[in-house]
């Protein structure tokens, strides 16, 4: 059992580093080369094939997690993370802490609820993470509007105000829309395809919907002065809607967090001072019970936070 963390942690730190490299040089010719040599093979496309034909759920999972990366502010080149790539880190660190925290319960059920609550913290943090870009996004859009108002009306040429915005604008929407003039100008897909791509990146709908009437403006011509007048009027008028709205559940979140912490810490110090309770929870059948109702009452806490803040940033 030893022999099998030593190598699970090893294959981690080894997955982990390969991210890291690949994200130092997410820039560079060979990563580009790299990306399109698996969009020209459609690796990715035969195994959602493969898994959605062999089990369903399994293949939801893949889709959620795919959603997911394309939210975050994980980007390799412009693009997503790939979702196969971020599901074996977390598988194998999942069987990490689960051989870990089994042997060093001596509680097999309780290791499974750790290896789950393990693969369950990668999609919280992501989650997370896509939540605060998706706020961030939602924060920046009034101003990004007025930039490239004030850019338009200088240059009356929407790709290069697009193109001066996205240098002045800070990210997350500075990466997108910095991806989406280098599509543009390249040329290598069509308008129609650039934009779908484009909007499957941006969880924010005023600019899903800007990006349509920006396809439209660049086929017929328009008053794209006025256009972004409008976007500019509605995503203030939401900014405070949303304002007001969030700390309803904001008082939630945190209070659970701090309960979380406060009863790790009580762990950790009952272990340093009364380590004979520790020992009947890990060697007695009684024990055992408890350590997995806690474990249980974890998760309960977790998912309920979860569906109470689930609708925040609609």
């Amino acid at each position: 059992m030893g022999y099998s963390m030593i190598w699970g942690f090893a294959l981690t730190g080894s997955l982990a580093l390969f991210i890291y490299e690949l994200l130092q040089t997410s820039n560079t010719q060979d990563t580009q080369r790299a990306l399109k040599w698996i969009e020209r093979k459609n690796v990715e496309k035969h195994l959602d094939e493969w898994v959605a034909a062999k089990n369903k759920k399994a293949y939801n999972i893949i889709q959620n997690a795919d959603d997911l990366l394309k939210k975050s502010r994980i980007r390799i080149g412009g693009r997503p993370l790939n979702k196969y790539i971020f599901l074996i880190v977390m598988l194998v660190t999942s069987i990490v802490a689960f051989v870990f925290s089994s042997n060093k319960l001596n509680n097999p059920v309780a290791g499974i609820l750790i290896g789950g609550i393990v693969g369950y913290l990668y999609f919280h943090l992501l989650a997370w993470d896509a939540k605060h870009r998706k706020r961030t996004m939602r924060k920046q859009t009034p101003n990004f509007f007025l930039t490239l108002l004030n850019f338009y009306e200088v240059h009356q040429d929407i790709l290069l105000a697009l193109k001066d915005t996205g240098d002045r604008i800070k990210k997350p929407i500075k990466t997108d829309m910095q991806y989406l003039v280098v599509q543009l100008q390249n040329g290598d897909i069509t308008l129609r395809e650039t934009i779908v791509e484009a909007k499957e990146k941006l969880d924010n709908k005023l600019l899903r919907d800007f990006l349509d009437d920006l396809e439209l403006q660049i086929r017929f011509g328009g008053n794209f002065s006025q256009t972004l007048q409008n976007y500019i009027n509605d995503s203030t008028e939401k900014e405070v809607r949303i304002l007001e709205r969030e700390s309803e559940t904001a008082g939630a979140s945190l209070v659970t967090y701090f309960l979380l912490g406060i009863y790790i810490f009580l762990v950790i110090m009952l272990n340093k001072t009364q380590p004979e309770a520790m020992h009947l929870l890990v060697t007695h059948f009684v024990g055992k019970i408890v350590v997995v109702a806690m474990i249980a009452i974890i998760l309960f806490v977790l998912y309920v936070t979860k569906e109470m803040t689930a609708s925040e940033d609609d």
